[in-house]
């Protein structure tokens, strides 16, 4: 009960019935799709990369193009775990087909030194189609101050060292401990934009976290759950902000 009433206060629970979603993620995760992290093993996980140098972490990009990020029969994500070391993963998870979210998300692990090869190779497939050239990544809350610096003293350093726009959404996204750290910039400034994901990743790597969180897996949100949010993305609330996402 007070762990659900300090979730409640943190706007972690809208309803009765999120709560109730959540106290049963553990028998029902796999089924529903809910991604929980546990503080054993994301200490067990940073113990691991420090070994080895690599780094794990997830880039949104909307759904439109996922079969360019994924390319014929996976050539394009095969071809990016070459160019990467042999112990590097990159894929894109599986989600319901009669899911309307636009979100889709890019998980990565690899050496810190590969990630500029990868992105460079990739991004351009988030892109296809789109004004807006970005990088979104999903990082959990906790982790934003260390980010940000005081009084967002590093993220400011970030963007004059880079000349490229980068922000931290100040919401959640729905049913997750997770917010978008959005780089922003050009088809010619894409190093540049490289450039800051990896300095972002280096704060993440030397702070593991220390307690449990919830990553954000869209296709357990609706329309509706991102209504009246300032939380990033590509859901159609966000696509299309004229139009009524709230349940009747």
């Amino acid at each position: 009960k007070q762990w659900y009433q300090r979730r409640v206060r943190g706007g972690q629970f809208q309803t009765f019935q999120h709560y109730f979603i959540q106290i049963n993620l553990s028998a029902m995760d796999k089924k529903r799709g809910f991604d929980i992290m546990s503080a054993d093993e994301t200490v067990d996980m940073a113990l691991k990369r420090a070994k080895s140098g690599d780094i794990r972490f997830r880039l949104l990009f909307i759904s439109d193009n996922v079969g360019k990020v994924i390319g014929k029969n996976g050539e394009n994500l095969k071809y990016a775990r070459e160019i990467l070391s042999s112990k590097a993963h990159v894929r894109v998870p599986e989600i319901p087909a009669e899911c309307s979210n636009k979100d889709r998300i890019l998980m990565v692990s690899c050496a810190l030194e590969d990630v500029p090869d990868l992105v460079q190779n990739i991004a351009p497939n988030f892109w296809n189609g789109l004004n807006e050239k970005k990088i979104n990544l999903l990082i959990p809350c906790d982790l934003a101050g260390a980010i940000l610096g005081q009084k967002g003293e590093n993220l400011k350093a970030i963007r004059e060292k880079s000349g490229c726009k980068v922000r931290m959404f100040k919401e959640k996204l729905p049913f997750s401990d997770e917010r978008i750290l959005e780089i922003l910039g050009t088809e010619s400034m894409l190093s540049s934009m490289t450039d800051v994901l990896v300095e972002v990743l280096k704060i993440i790597q030397d702070r593991p976290m220390t307690h449990d969180y919830i990553r954000y897996v869209p296709h357990v949100c609706t329309d509706a759950d991102y209504a009246d949010k300032q939380c990033g993305g590509y859901h159609r609330a966000l696509l299309h902000p004229g139009r009524s996402w709230k349940s009747s």
